[in-house]
């Protein structure tokens, strides 16, 4: 049989978890992923040309589109509904991190440092999800 310790009162209640105010944290987050978001629109139309006259595939659109989306939507989800959207941003993270290679094998150094950089904000993003409510 253990003793209690001499400090705690019977029956006490364990201490409940502060939650983590991450207000501003989400608008930095979304800030960002708005700037990789204007950096995918720049140079979509350029790797559209180089797709449409054959000199690179489009394969590596394959994995980097769906997991664009799931960074836009766990982004919105989270500023719009406060809902943490983790296994969103862990996609995105993983599909863009799959991209990186991909992209950078196509001689699309732009497009793998933009991917990089969606990558880290989807790493990003699921932390902080993690940490609200």
């Amino acid at each position: 049989m253990t003793t209690p310790e001499p400090d705690t009162p019977p029956n006490a209640e364990p201490a409940a978890a502060r939650p983590v105010n991450i207000g501003p944290a989400q608008y930095i987050l979304a800030a960002l992923v708005v700037s990789q978001l204007t950096l995918t629109l720049r140079y979509s139309g350029w790797y559209f040309d180089l797709t449409r006259d054959g000199l690179v595939s489009i394969f590596p659109m394959g994995f980097g589109l769906p997991a664009s989306i799931c960074l836009y939507i766990a982004t919105l989800s989270m500023l719009l509904k406060g809902s943490r959207g983790k296994l969103l941003f862990i996609l995105a993270a993983a599909g863009l991190a799959l991209t990186v290679p991909l992209w950078y094998s196509h001689w699309s150094l732009e497009l793998s440092i933009v991917a990089a950089y969606g990558a880290a904000l989807g790493v990003a993003g699921g932390r902080l999800a993690r940490h609200s409510k």
